[in-house]
Order: C-alpha cells, then structure tokens, then sequence
C-alpha cells in the first residue's frame, strides 16, 4: 500500500472565540462584501470509469457537480459545477465522448479532449437506462418503458418499441445485434434488433430476474436474479440455454465480466468474485462496505467507493492497491473550489480542514486546530484567505 503525502502545516493567525450571533453576524458581513462562497458535498451519486482506463468520473446530483479524474497521472482535469442534476452517464466506447442524461430528460454530450459539453439532445421523458455502442450509436429506455435509439450529434432519436411492463436491466451483443432486457414480471426477453422481433423469452418462476449482462468475447448471457443465483445462458443462432447456475452469497445488484470471471457486488455491499472452475464464490478482501464502483474491463482494474467517499483502485490480477485517492480519515462534509489558487479545500468529521492542489492531487496543508467538527469553511476571492469555524465556537483564519 502506497503511503500518504505528509503535508505540511500553514502557520494560522486570528484565532479567537466568539458566540454564535456575532460569528452569524461576521460570515454575513463578509459574504455581503463577496469575500465568502459556500459550497457543500453531499454522497457522491455515480462512479464511471472509460474502457481505456484513462478517465474517472464522478457526479453528485444533490448539489450538481461533475468531476472527472486522469487516471493517469491522478488528478483532477475537470471540475464543473452543472446546471442541471445526473440521471445516469455511459463513455462512448471509444473514450472520447461522455453521454449524460439529465433529471429533466435532456441527453447531454460531453467532449472529453475539450472538456466542454457540445451538444443536448431533448427528449420528451428523462431515461431510465443508457447504453452505448461503437459508431457512437446509443440506446435508452425511459420512464414510459420506450426503447429509443439515436446517434452522438444527431438530433434524430428512433423508438423502437414500447416494453411492456418495468425494465430492470438491459444490454446489447453489438456482434449479434442482439438486445436482452428483464422485466418485472420475472421475465428475460431477447429481442432482435435488425427486424425487432421477439426470439427468446425466459420465465423465472423462483424469484425476480434483475441484472443481464452479455460476455464481451463469448456467446454467453448472464442474468442475476434475487433468489442469490446468476444463471448463464448459451447462445446460436435463435437457440438459447441455460449452461451453468452461479450460487452468490446475498442478492447481486450489480456485476461485470472480465474473461472466465463475474466481479459482482451483493445486497450486503461486498465484492465477490465467481470464476467457472469454481462452484463457491470468493468474497474479494476487502475491507470496508462498498457504496458505488465500476471495473474496467481492459486493465482488469476494480474501483470502488467508500462510505466515506474514498475512492481506491485495485488490481484484480495481483490482489494489489494501484492507488487511492483519500480525502479524509471520516465523512467529508464540505468542500470548496479556490480558483485563483487552483486549490480546492475540504472539511470533514475528523475535525480537519485540508487543502488540496487539484492539478497534482496532492494535499498541500492540514490545519487541526479544532477540538470539533467544523460547522463552515469560507475563503476569500482575492486576499488568499481562508476561514473556517467549528462546534466549539472558535473561527480560525489561514493566509495562503
């Protein structure tokens, strides 16, 4: 495991205790002057990862904000707050083109190069599920169960069919034109999309199917349900079979495949991984709850999110921390973007404030001066302050 940066320690000056209405009083004053800009972090929404491995996004929808990671050389290229909230986001396979769609059934087109949004498709109802294909075609289901299809700059999107009943999950075998989809009603459809006709349907009498992916390289299909099983089918043609049953250990929301192996993530918050040659999965060591993560195929990376929004990247090959980018040792509950000073600085329950360089990702200093959680963080726009209190009424300045 890497070791963190030790950084080091700004000398702080005006410390002094104050009440609540006079510290009330001075934020108001100072913010009526425009020295002071408020930001918040909330629980981080979604976690995406391009299939080159170069790009990290993640989105907060509760406060509108986008960041994007080079994973590469592991920092942040982009911060954005947004005018709108993430329903959900895919790469475009070739990693140059991020698709969002929006709370307010708008699909958005970000440039990844440029690092600016190009183009907005409107739809009549916000999507439900994304899904991308090469040639910079996409396909979504939105809330009214349509399934739709377009192409990246073209304003023209296709419904292809109304889907009867609620979809769970859905995927498309590009090399077989082929799309698969659960239903609520404990049911797998396949369907062809050349003339979208219906080929295959399977009942699942047990219990719900949820999950269906389909194998990059192989003609397999694999569908999670909710009686703690992933069942996998083989396919020819218009044939299908089911070949093999995974025993899981809780409910799987989510899973990827990479070669002969499913990296799947439970009910339970833990990450398993089920190979063919073995009956039993094996619970990945890992040891922390997992909130969100996403596994990038190509390198056979797996990156996860903490609870406390901690976000780590592993290799699957060797079992090793690659890296991990820790903002705090507790839940950050705050965080504000210095732009004059290409910082940002972050506050957090372990009663810390930090100031990151958010170009080299590195924590340039750590003031503990609070005996406390800290209650706001300010900064001023020229003069290279910053202002932070605490529960123990006590405001602490910094210069920078």
């Amino acid at each position: 495991m890497k070791k963190e940066i030790k950084p080091k320690k700004f000398k702080s000056f005006f410390p002094f205790k104050t009440g609540a209405k006079h510290l009330e009083s001075t934020i108001h004053q100072l913010s009526q002057k425009g020295l002071l800009v408020y930001r918040r972090i909330s629980k981080i929404d979604g976690l995406l990862i391009s299939n080159d491995g170069k790009h990290l996004v993640t989105w907060c929808s509760s406060i509108e904000k986008l960041v994007i990671w080079n994973v590469t050389n592991k920092v942040i290229c982009h911060f954005r707050e947004l005018d709108y909230k993430v329903a959900t986001a895919k790469f475009v396979p070739n990693g140059k083109y991020l698709l969002i769609s929006t709370e307010n059934g708008k699909l958005k087109v970000y440039d990844l190069k440029r690092l600016e949004e190009v183009f907005t498709v409107d739809l009549e109802h916000k999507l439900h599920l994304l899904q991308t294909i090469e040639n910079h075609y996409f396909y979504g289901i939105d809330f009214e169960n349509n399934l739709l299809i377009g192409k990246i700059f073209n304003k023209k999107i296709e419904k292809l069919k109304q889907l009867k009943g609620r979809v769970y999950s859905f995927d498309i075998c590009c090399s077989k034109n082929l799309l698969g989809y659960t239903l609520e009603s404990r049911l797998v459809v396949f369907m062809d999309l050349s003339s979208k006709k219906i080929i295959f349907k399977y009942h699942e009498q047990a219990d719900f199917l949820y999950c269906i992916k389909f194998h990059h390289t192989e003609p397999l299909v694999f569908i999670s349900s909710w009686n703690s099983t992933i069942k996998v089918f083989s396919y020819a043609s218009e044939q299908f079979t089911l070949c093999h049953t995974f025993k899981t250990k809780g409910f799987i929301t989510d899973f990827y495949l990479i070669d002969k192996q499913v990296i799947a993530k439970s009910s339970e918050k833990k990450i398993q991984k089920l190979e063919f040659s073995r009956l039993e999965p094996e619970n990945l060591k890992i040891e922390c709850m997992i909130d969100r993560f996403c596994v990038n195929s190509e390198k056979n990376w797996l990156l996860y999110l903490t609870p406390e929004c901690h976000i780590r990247c592993e290799d699957l090959n060797s079992n090793t921390e690659l890296f991990r980018i820790s903002w705090h040792y507790e839940k950050i509950t705050k965080i504000l973007l210095w732009e004059s000073k290409k910082y940002f600085v972050t506050a957090s329950d372990d009663k810390s404030v930090r100031v990151w360089d958010y170009f080299n990702l590195k924590c340039v200093a750590v003031h503990n001066l609070h005996l406390n959680k800290s209650c706001s963080l300010a900064i001023s726009k020229k003069g290279g302050l910053l202002v932070y209190c605490g529960i123990d009424q006590k405001i602490t300045v910094f210069r920078h």
